[in-house]
């Protein structure tokens, strides 16, 4: 209103105890003193009541019961312009039943709110309700919104399954398979270095392999060995005389084999054994005869030295042979009848001498003559001083016949001592290094190491092995760093994927590749070696209600059994049911479908 004066009209209807009066009061005041209007009805200063709100007409904390249909109270009287207040109102609980401490676990109040110094809510919803969760998680999910009060929706999935996947370990030659859906674990390691050796093999063959890749070879033949297959000892035996083998073509190391054993030693297998006859001398030459005892277990040896010729007389037949005859000749004399004796060359016959006939000999038709004639006056043992008694060895040198009839002989020859008989042969796995000074069949000492057939190939660049046998000296020099290519795991790059490659160099030239992206359409699978389509895996499910939605692929891999799911939220407002059990949610839409719709909203009070 405007003017000079403000006129109020305020009609108050007092409800008295004693009295039933409805009493109609005007006050005109000037517009001036318009707010100085009491319209705390004498409550003003009652401190249960506070302090009057002058927008309304009633107490802070008393609501206008035109305004506030949601809540009971105490009537506390009628105030100009805006009708009844009230105090001590609480809300409605048939319409606002819900609060913190009665909605608690996977639920939280939710909806209109009324607040009489606690907050009521009207609804109390699954906490699930509120939150989005993933559906799509192929390797389990990580987290949940547990936090939030609802641990059955994934908050946040696992890429891959290494969560679940224990990697081999170590590999020493490097990784030749990983988990397809886990690529920094290995499943299965390489068991030998082959994929990074080259085979070296010639048309000869192959000198030796790669100590980490064994059907490799490492260094192939160049040149065609001797063959020493027949030299099978890598050292002579003792008391044995070997002949030797040398394989060539790098390889120096000599092989041996056994020719003969010495006097009183027998060959048995590759070895030389004493003979069963200690002592007995070697008699089993064509030309040789036993003129002592033959060993019982060898024939071909005897107790008496045996000459090398024992027969020196040519004989045409064996009756004319004074000994033993063989081959057509005589150990003795030969009295083979002649047209004619030389009477120079054989002057003597048993006629014209009185002493013992010796030397060869000439049969003719006068008898047999003799190269020399030695009489008895001169068999001294001055100048015949062996016999047979006296002499262990080879008698020989001219002989004569004493008066007694005793053979002496001017020499008698001893076999010589074999200094190696004294010395213990040394057998050695690389060879022998020294031998003694007076036996030069038998090792004195061996080689420690192979050293000494082996050259040292070590470049400025140093060594990529030794040699297993002399660990000093280099078998292959490096001669260039190769690039380290691990990471390149492929020997071609997979179709509909784009590659990066690597080359190790130092003679190889082969590359290798790695998936750096795949083509539109496609995916890395989890090892890491191909691009995949990762909807072609994926079997499209027909139904009214998708509990599983791949969204790249756009389709659906799992339904919602709509005869046990059926209850929606919209259905539960136009039915005056709650919602409760489980449910499944649509993937695509996010609506949820309960097991169960019961009981029946109430009606507002006022």
């Amino acid at each position: 209103m405007s003017g000079y004066r403000h006129i109020i009209y305020v009609i108050v209807s007092i409800l008295l105890l004693n009295a039933s009066n409805l009493f109609a009061k005007v006050y005109w005041l000037p517009d001036y003193l318009g707010d100085n209007t009491n319209r705390s009805n004498g409550l003003e200063d009652n401190p249960q009541n506070g302090v009057v709100d002058k927008e309304r007409g009633c107490p802070n904390g008393w609501l206008d019961a035109a305004q506030k249909g949601d809540m009971i109270c105490d009537l506390m009287g009628n105030y100009p312009w805006v009708g009844y207040c009230y105090s001590n109102c609480k809300c409605k609980l048939d319409k606002y039943p819900y609060t913190s401490d009665n909605c608690t676990g996977t639920m939280a109040p939710s909806g209109d709110e009324c607040n009489d110094g606690t907050v009521h809510y009207k609804e109390c919803i699954d906490a699930c309700e509120t939150v989005e969760g993933v559906t799509n998680c192929p390797y389990g999910c990580k987290t949940t919104y547990a936090a939030e009060g609802c641990s059955t929706e994934c908050k946040e999935c696992y890429t891959d399954n290494c969560h679940n996947r224990t990697s081999v370990g170590s590999c020493s030659y490097g990784c030749e398979n990983y988990f397809s859906d886990c690529s920094s674990k290995c499943q299965k390691c390489y068991a030998d270095n082959c994929r990074n050796r080259t085979d070296n093999a010639t048309d000869l063959g192959c000198d030796s392999y790669w100590q980490d890749c064994a059907s490799k070879c490492e260094v192939g033949k160049t040149c065609v060995p001797t063959d020493c297959s027949a030299y099978t000892l890598t050292s002579c035996p003792a008391n044995a005389t070997c002949a030797t083998c040398t394989v060539g073509c790098g390889n120096t190391t000599k092989k041996y084999k056994i020719s003969k054993c010495n006097t009183g030693y027998t060959l048995s297998g590759s070895s030389c054994v004493a003979n069963a006859c200690a002592g007995y001398y070697e008699c089993g030459g064509s030309w040789q005869y036993c003129t002592g005892s033959k060993c019982p277990t060898d024939s071909t040896k005897c107790s008496k030295y045996c000459v090398d010729d024992y027969f020196p007389n040519q004989c045409s037949s064996s009756s004319y042979c004074n000994g033993v005859y063989r081959s057509g000749y005589c150990s003795g004399s030969c009295d083979e009848p002649d047209e004619s004796c030389d009477t120079s060359t054989y002057p003597y016959t048993s006629s014209n001498c009185s002493g013992t006939l010796g030397g060869t000999t000439c049969s003719d038709s006068s008898g047999t003559h003799y190269k020399t004639c030695t009489t008895t006056s001169t068999c001294t043992s001055s100048s015949y001083p062996y016999t047979s008694s006296n002499c262990s060895g080879s008698l020989g040198g001219g002989s004569c016949k004493t008066s007694s009839g005793t053979t002496r002989y001017k020499t008698c020859t001893i076999a010589a001592v074999d200094p190696c008989d004294s010395y213990t042969n040394k057998s050695c796995s690389y060879g022998c290094k020294t031998y003694y000074s007076d036996c030069s069949s038998k090792c004195k000492t061996c080689y420690s190491d192979n050293c000494h057939n082996r050259t040292d190939n070590s470049t400025a660049l140093g060594c990529t092995t030794y040699w297993s046998d002399c660990s000093s000296k280099c078998k292959v020099g490096k001669d260039c760093t190769p690039i380290d290519c691990s990471a390149y795991t492929l020997s071609s790059c997979p179709s509909n994927g784009t590659c990066t490659n690597c080359t190790a160099g130092c003679g190889d030239s082969t590359k290798k590749y790695k998936l750096s992206s795949c083509n539109s359409g496609y995916e890395l699978n989890a090892a890491g070696t191909a691009c995949v389509n990762p909807c072609s895996a994926l079997t499209a499910k027909s139904c009214s209600v998708c509990k599983t939605y791949n969204s790249t692929c756009k389709v659906c891999t799992a339904c919602c059994d709509t005869s046990i799911y059926k209850y929606t939220i919209t259905y539960a407002a136009a039915n005056d049911c709650t919602l409760s059990g489980s449910y499944c949610k649509d993937a695509k839409t996010t609506i949820k479908y309960y097991t169960e719709c019961s009981g029946s909203s109430y009606s507002d009070v006022y």
